[in-house]
């Protein structure tokens, strides 16, 4: 049984991944955010959010970025891939199998962080303010 199959299906894919940015946004900004913060992200831990409570909670904190100064996660365009898309480096192959990934603790986003090289270090949920714990993906051969 996969991670995402344990998780009872609390929003849309749409909504979880604009959660998934958001979270990541905050924690990158999490000492320039305010205490109001605090009571909206609780709101969001709340097991029984429904779809639309949690789209409201993210609107809001898309205006409590706005009025940081902070740009919100839907004001910017990334734009399209380059024409044939992305191509590895030459010499290092097809990749590396993707066998661990940190996670969303409270199973409300998608967001999903490749561990980086390096000593390990979880990256941070804003939502539930602690380490995105690692989660072990099943190989099939």
């Amino acid at each position: 049984m996969s991670h995402r199959e344990q998780a009872r299906v609390r929003v849309t894919a749409a909504t979880s991944a604009r959660l998934s940015r958001m979270c990541e946004d905050l924690a990158e900004a999490e000492e320039l955010v305010g205490p109001e913060f605090t009571p909206v992200l609780e709101r969001l831990r709340s097991p029984d959010a429904s779809e639309h409570q949690v789209r409201t909670a993210l609107a809001e904190l898309e205006e409590l970025l706005r009025q940081h100064g902070l740009v919100g996660p839907g004001a910017v365009a990334r734009g399209e891939l380059p024409a044939g898309g992305y191509q590895p480096l030459p010499g290092l192959g097809p990749g590396r199998p993707l066998e661990e990934v940190y996670v969303c603790p409270g199973d409300l986003c998608d967001r999903v962080e490749i561990p980086r090289p390096g000593p390990p270090r979880a990256p941070l949920c804003a939502v539930w303010a602690c380490p995105l714990p690692r989660f072990r993906m099943d190989r099939e051969r």
